[in-house]
């Protein structure tokens, strides 16, 4: 092996053969080393080409030995081009690199900064080259190393591979091949087409046969699937706890992120050649749905929004200040943020100017810079993360504040859209448990009456919104240049790294006004589930619309089986009341009609909440097994695939039936396991309200009539324990304070969040116990270590009195004559303000050294005092 170091500073090199090769083909005049150069060189012969080599090795070599056996193994070779060549060494390095290529030579470039060097600039960093392979021995340097090296720890330095050779005692047929017109040695074209295959580019070489190539495919597919695999099962280990080093977590997250964008160009691919999946009946059925919707609730489309309008500057401080709140938690910025930030302050300073220049670009923007993605690992699942270009934000985010505010003036959401402004998510879950509790009849069994209760998560909602079909609703609702606006922001590049695509086909979630348009293409598909004359019914008339939860009256309220309904976000709640028994059995029958059981099969498979006791799940008696399934296929029946779908097999999914044969109504919702069980239910059974659940009382007779019990979900619980291994992750060399804060606060928002619900269970009880155990461990870590990186920069010293201590003068002075505005010296040698002081009584524990000095006077203070605890 041969390492040469490169170098354009002067006095490093004594030889002029490299100088000599450059003056002989006219390179120095040049200035640089272009593509006809490096053809130039390559062309040459092997022996010219060898001999080039030798001549560069040769000008100054430095035999090099291990530092392990003293055994000669490499040169250390500085060459110097000269001053008066303006040829740069990174572009020699590169010639150097391919000439040994081009010979069968593995060579590798390393950069470094010559530090004997005075001169600041990039003239003063070295290249070293490291040349190894078989036939390295076959360049005629006139300095040898003396024998071969055989050093056991020479794998270190050597980039080669060892190889086991073994003569097979039986001849046998051979193929072989010979690269013409390429100067590449094929281990380049491996790694190049890897490369290719990250980034989902095609690779293709012209000219090259046939069997070279597919043998060179068939080696990057098996590395490629060995690199899947390998990305798949290191998150297996982060799913499922196991302890990851920092980088690996990283570097996963990479390579996941590279093979969700490969399937996303694929389908982004297929849409194109494909699409668009809406069929045009389906189109017109939930056009004319969104039509005849808002006719009925008289709804007035949202105008542009004018040049003076009175409201422009609240909302325009609020979008600011939203975009600003991101800010504040974060330490060190990028470019692009520092950008955004500037832009943000100089619109707060002139917001007439930056209202202007929004609504400009709302009326004729319509081509947009490309928007970047990275994902934000969450351990159990990934989070896509959009940068939006500053300017373009600024735009968004008021856009985002000014339909908001207009769409809730004009009443264009209905009551059962979630989340809303009306209630936090425990608020909302105590709402629906009441809702079920106050339903006429509700708990009602003796004559075959049945409650149903369906959860469903609609399925890829976000991916398969059609931007045509969305911008032809928007238009209903807006302005056509907003409308127009919002749907050529869907449509731009997607980039990460060196791959990058062009959106067509879904809605971009990191958009300022995607939850809007979320929300108002979630509400035509709640209508699709509950029909136009039920949703009517819900909502109540334009004139007077109904709460939450609530009906004109009880006759309205029992027309339909639907009682009650909510989407928050994707998630469907829908409760279901048979007041009749024969329409439960029609409801059965049409379904086995459909999908016939005749093994009693359907109870295979049944989701259940396992999370409660055996006896408070829901028991899987055949005709509550039939219709809880019956429920789901009829709803699932209403929404059109293209669209959206809710799949049985998804572990959001869940169907529970209260009837005679089940006392229970279980649910999940926010983050809460409900169990609801009525009064009627409990004498048998003997239970009673306890802590952890809701005493649930009928608003007509004001008295209990149920108790919802409550658990925190393991989806919840799951997300709390990776938030504490985030924490712990990232924590390096911080403080051991931020850490205590950002446990604390996790802390408290997990218990002012679920409150009771975490009483009763057991499993978030001991999670917090070994999370609690965890962070202690890493705080006495960051108390222990000698590191000041790990020590805050305020700390509040309480000794017993009598104590000196050393002021910033050099003097000392008892610690309880300090006062406010004293200067004390810091353990960096530096003053340290005094801020306030304190003093009282507590419990003194003695510390000292095992060994103390034998001699201290006033510049040694001793390390033994007494101190409170």
């Amino acid at each position: 092996m041969w390492i040469v170091c490169l170098s354009r500073t002067s006095g490093m090199g004594h030889g002029n053969n490299l100088r000599d090769i450059f003056d002989i083909f006219g390179y120095a005049s040049k200035g640089s080393v272009d593509g006809n150069t490096v053809s130039n060189f390559l062309s040459q012969s092997i022996a010219f080409r060898r001999s080039f080599l030798a001549g560069f090795i040769d000008g100054d070599g430095n035999e090099k030995k291990c530092k392990h056996c003293q055994a000669s193994y490499a040169y250390s070779v500085a060459q110097d081009v000269g001053s008066d060549h303006t040829i740069g060494h990174d572009e020699i390095g590169k010639l150097v690199q391919k000439v040994a290529r081009s010979l069968g030579l593995i060579c590798n470039l390393y950069s470094y900064t010559n530090a004997a060097s005075t001169v600041t600039t990039s003239v003063g960093a070295r290249w070293s080259a490291s040349i190894t392979g078989d036939s390295v021995h076959l360049i005629p340097c006139k300095e040898r190393p003396i024998g071969p090296h055989s050093c056991k720890d020479s794998t270190r330095y050597l980039g080669v591979v060892d190889f086991h050779i073994h003569k097979r005692s039986q001849p046998g047929p051979y193929c072989g091949f010979t690269l013409d017109e390429s100067p590449l040695f094929l281990l380049g074209n491996f790694v190049v087409t890897h490369n290719c295959y990250k980034a989902n580019i095609p690779w293709q070489v012209p000219g090259m046969p046939k069997p070279i190539e597919n043998m060179i495919l068939r080696y990057v597919k098996s590395k490629a699937d060995w690199w899947t695999s390998v990305a798949h099962y290191n998150r297996e280990r982060i799913r499922r706890g196991a302890t990851v080093d920092k980088a690996i977590a990283r570097r996963n997250c990479g390579r996941l992120t590279r093979l969700w964008l490969k399937a996303e160009q694929e389908r982004q691919r297929n849409y194109l050649k494909d699409g668009p999946y809406v069929s045009a009946d389906e189109g017109v059925t939930i056009y004319v749905t969104a039509v005849h919707w808002l006719e009925s609730r008289r709804f007035s489309p949202i105008p542009f929004p004018p040049l003076s309008y009175k409201h422009d500057p609240k909302l325009l401080i609020l979008a600011l200040e939203r975009l600003r709140e991101s800010y504040s938690v974060q330490g060190h910025l990028n470019s692009s943020q520092r950008e955004e930030l500037g832009l943000i302050e100089q619109a707060f300073d002139e917001p007439h100017s930056a209202l202007a220049r929004i609504k400009r670009l709302l009326l004729t923007q319509r081509a947009f810079k490309e928007v970047g993605i990275e994902f934000m690992d969450m351990y159990s699942h990934l989070i896509p993360v959009f940068d939006i270009e500053p300017l373009e934000k600024i735009t968004d985010a008021y856009l985002d504040q000014y339909l908001w505010y207009e769409a809730d003036k004009h009443r264009l959401w209905a009551p059962w859209v979630k989340p809303a402004d009306s209630e936090p998510a425990p608020l909302l879950v105590y709402k629906w448990c009441q809702g079920v509790n106050n339903l006429d009849g509700a708990w009602n069994t003796d004559d075959g009456e049945c409650t149903v209760m369906l959860e469903a998560k609609l399925s890829r909602v976000f991916e398969k919104i059609d931007l045509t079909l969305l911008n032809r609703l928007l238009r209903l609702i807006l302005d056509h240049n907003l409308a127009d606006y919002m749907t050529a922001k869907n449509n731009v590049v997607i980039s990460f790294k060196d791959m990058n695509h062009v959106n067509s086909y879904g809605l971009i979630r990191g958009l300022q006004f995607a939850p809007f348009i979320f929300q108002y293409y979630g509400m035509i598909i709640d209508i699709l589930i509950l029909g136009l004359q039920r949703a009517s019914e819900i909502a109540g008339a334009p004139s007077m619309p109904n709460d939450f939860l609530q009906f004109k009256d009880v006759e309205t309220e029992r027309r339909h089986p639907i009682r009650m309904y909510m989407r928050y976000i994707d998630r469907v709640y829908m409760l279901l009341r048979f007041d009749d028994q024969d329409d439960s059995r029609e409801l059965i029958q049409r379904f086995l009609t459909e999908n016939p059981d005749p093994n009693n099969e359907n109870v295979v498979g049944y989701n259940n909440k396992r999370c409660w006791p055996r006896d408070s799940r829901m028991r899987l008696m055949k005709h509550d097994v039939n219709l809880g399934r019956a429920v789901f296929w009829d709803i699932k029946n209403r929404l059109p695939r293209s669209v959206t779908t809710i799949e049985w097999d998804d572990e959001a999914s869940f169907v529970s039936v209260y009837s005679r044969d089940n006392p229970n109504l279980l649910f999940d919702m926010a983050g809460f396991e409900v169990r609801i069980l009525p009064k009627c239910r409990q004498l048998a059974e003997g239970t009673a309200a306890q802590d952890g659940s809701w005493a649930l009382i009928d608003d007509r007779s004001k008295e209990r009539t149920a108790t919802a019990f409550l658990r925190v979900d393991d989806a919840s619980i799951q997300r709390f324990n990776n938030r504490i291994r985030q924490i712990l992750m990232s924590s390096g060399s911080t403080t051991f304070t931020k850490i205590a804060n950002k446990f604390n606060t996790a802390l408290i928002g997990l218990m002012t969040y679920y409150r009771e619900a975490v009483v009763h269970t057991r499993e978030m009880l001991d999670l917090l116990v070994k999370a609690e155990t965890k962070i202690q461990a890493r705080i006495m870590l960051g108390l222990n270590s000698k590191d000041s990186n790990r020590m805050p920069p305020v700390i509040f010293y309480c000794y017993g009195a009598g104590f000196r201590v050393r002021m910033a003068d050099g003097s000392t002075k008892a610690i309880e004559d300090i006062s406010v505005g004293d200067q004390v010296l810091g353990a960096d040698g530096l003053a340290r303000d005094i801020a306030h002081t304190m003093s009282g009584s507590a419990p003194l524990y003695s510390v000292s050294l095992a060994k103390p000095k034998a001699k201290c006077d006033d510049n040694h203070i001793p390390l033994d005092y007494n101190a409170p605890v």
